[in-house]
């Protein structure tokens, strides 16, 4: 209806839908760099609409990842 454009609004031009008022959709929201990471996805629903789940994305830093080296040998 809108000739490809995005519809700002889903359930605007909607007559009588059997879902209501109710948010259709879910959304990613991607941080602003070059790798468009996830920060915060937010689900389907007008109930999960404030509860977020946030993604955190930190460095490994010294000694926190463990290198363990085996050794095998065969008779």
């Amino acid at each position: 209806t809108l000739n490809g454009a995005i519809v700002p609004n889903p359930l605007g031009n909607a007559i009588n839908t059997p879902y209501g008022s109710e948010k259709i959709y879910s959304e990613k929201i991607l941080e602003n760099s070059p790798l468009d990471r996830i920060q915060q996805q937010i689900q389907v629903g007008n109930d999960w609409s404030t509860k977020p789940v946030k993604f955190g994305y930190e460095t490994n830093v010294l000694n926190e990842v463990y290198q363990h080296i085996t050794s095998t040998t065969w008779e």
